[in-house]
């Protein structure tokens, strides 16, 4: 998944192209809930996160942020819509959450194979790799692309939800992974996730890179856990050595379908994530009455991490760095 920053720039430049409906004026009057939407299911994995909490047994709620990025992909999204025509209290902030989560599997299903063939899989010596990557992409799409500071973009911006926010989100969330898996959430560690991950984000911002060694110390002699925080930390301390979005177009494979070649950059494929984006918001529009047929024919139960419905699992890798 590409981190933070680049999915909440993607969902941004969605919302610029959206036609006038119910969803784009639920986004405009409830622009944080899209924003902390664009996130998608990842504001799960900072369950127990920080070094003083407890409970670190209680991983399944990290887990299941994993399940809901590989499994049931149209039951999930077709649950969000029921939810939304309970007219529950807040139901439109909880409809522009759900557009933002939308940008997040568009982006996702189409760049997250770049990322994982240039990266490696998330577990072992690669899961560092695959994150600092992610980050670096975050940076150079904030200095490199748009040609800004990226000290104007605090990414913790992109988690902040005030309290009632937090439970609207939380209440539609807990409801679309009971009807889609079973599984009952409690409330409190659902808002307790989004707490913990703007608090996180806000600790490891450093555009100037200040911060960076000083944790990644910590990390090593106090923590015993070495890249434990600063694999999240997104700096202004650009990579050089590599080439993070593929400029030069070089051919890389699609970890789970080889055969599948391409030379496209990171920026080609974020304008093609925006386009999905667009399309897939006005597809949640045109299943607002329905039970989410028409959005989830598109979305065809392919996963946010290969962009494929047929399960199969990533293999081949051009990894870029040594």
């Amino acid at each position: 998944m590409p981190n933070v920053l680049t999915h909440g720039l993607m969902a941004n430049q969605v919302v610029q192209k959206l036609d006038v409906n119910r969803v784009s004026k639920a986004i405009e009057a409830h622009w944080r809930p899209f924003l902390f939407g664009s996130n998608g299911p990842d504001f799960l994995f900072y369950h127990n996160y920080l070094p003083w909490m407890k409970n670190k047994d209680i991983d399944w709620i990290r887990a299941l942020g994993g399940k809901i990025h590989k499994e049931k992909i149209n039951e999930f999204y077709r649950q969000g819509i029921a939810y939304y025509q309970l007219q529950r209290p807040g139901h439109e902030v909880f409809l522009s959450f759900l557009a933002g989560h939308l940008c997040h599997w568009s982006l996702d299903s189409i760049a997250h194979p770049y990322v994982f063939a240039r990266t490696g899989l998330l577990e072992g010596e690669t899961e560092y790799h695959h994150i600092r990557f992610e980050s670096m992409v975050d940076a150079m799409m904030v200095e490199d692309v748009l040609l800004r500071p990226l000290s104007d973009f605090p990414t913790y911006k992109f988690a902040e939800l005030t309290s009632s926010e937090q439970r609207i989100i939380a209440l539609g969330y807990q409801y679309m992974i009971l009807k889609t898996f079973d599984i009952q959430v409690p409330l409190k560690e659902l808002v307790d996730c989004m707490k913990t991950m703007y608090q996180l984000l806000h600790v490891l911002f450093d555009p100037k890179a200040w911060r960076f060694h000083t944790v990644q110390w910590i990390e090593t002699h106090g923590l015993k856990d070495p890249f434990k925080y600063t694999k999240h930390v997104v700096h202004g301390d650009l990579d050089q050595d590599h080439d993070i979005l593929n400029l030069e177009h070089k051919p890389w494979r699609h970890p789970s379908h080889p055969e599948e070649v391409s030379t496209q950059s990171f920026l080609e494929l974020f304008e093609q994530s925006i386009q999905r984006g667009v399309h897939v918001i006005h597809l949640l529009e045109a299943s607002l009455e329905t039970k989410g047929d028409t959005l989830t024919a598109f979305i065809d139960n392919r996963d946010y991490e290969m962009g494929k419905n047929d399960g199969l699992p990533a293999r081949v890798f051009d990894l870029i760095y040594d």
